[in-house]
């Protein structure tokens, strides 16, 4: 794992495997019987966060997820069960802590490719779409859906912002080019993903008009 430091920022590069994992985080990851984890690089940084935004274009944002879903996305990368599972499970506690947590708060924005379509039956992306406009109501959860005419405004198919509020940690941006996940924080990095934020956050619908958008999508899919 390459890494350099400069003014207190990072900026990492590699592909994560348990132990590189474990030495960029200083914890231990989960690592199936039947193969090396991959696990989602940015945990660690999501565990202590105030706010969370995310963007991806052709998929459910990775808070958003069913297990089932999350599953289903996984088996596209033609991963073992084993691995499938434990990386589900790791999912589910990760989504379980930042959700319940009274401190942090989600900004999902959803490429409307995401709520149309997905990996798995009819039926995972129906309970999906069910998933996400029960999460509308949450508190701590803002979501929205980028039209198709606009995704243009977004240069990059996903990728988050993890601020830690009330520490020293700089905000971090998370994104997974090509299979090689990035945690950038240095100013230089961070600042073409922030404008980027900026351009979807203009064009992208309103929480309500989102809720609407996702009721339309449900009722096509129940056949009304």
């Amino acid at each position: 794992m390459s890494r350099s430091n400069q003014t207190g920022g990072i900026r990492r590069r590699c592909r994560f495997t348990g132990e590189s994992y474990q030495l960029a985080y200083n914890e231990t990851a989960i690592l199936p019987r039947d193969g090396p984890l991959i696990p989602d690089a940015s945990t660690a940084a999501q565990s202590i966060a105030e706010f969370i935004w995310e963007y991806n274009a052709r998929l459910v944002s990775s808070l958003l997820r069913t297990r089932e879903y999350a599953e289903s996305a996984l088996r596209s990368h033609h991963m073992s069960e084993g691995c499938i599972r434990e990386l589900a499970e790791l999912h589910t506690r990760r989504q379980s802590l930042i959700l319940g947590s009274e401190s942090s708060h989600v900004w999902a924005v959803l490429g409307y490719a995401a709520i149309t379509g997905g990996p798995g039956m009819p039926d995972v992306m129906r309970r999906q779409i069910e998933f996400i406009l029960n999460l509308t109501e949450h508190p701590s959860v803002s979501i929205q859906v980028l039209p198709d005419r606009h995704e243009g405004s977004a240069t990059r198919n996903s990728f988050s912002l993890i601020r830690c509020g009330g520490t020293s940690i700089p905000d971090v941006i998370y994104s997974n080019p090509l299979g090689d996940e990035a945690l950038l924080s240095l100013q230089e990095d961070t600042e073409p993903y922030r404008q980027t934020m900026a351009k979807i956050g203009i064009a992208a619908q309103a929480p309500a008009e989102t809720r609407q958008i996702l009721s339309d999508s449900l009722r096509g899919m129940n056949g009304r």
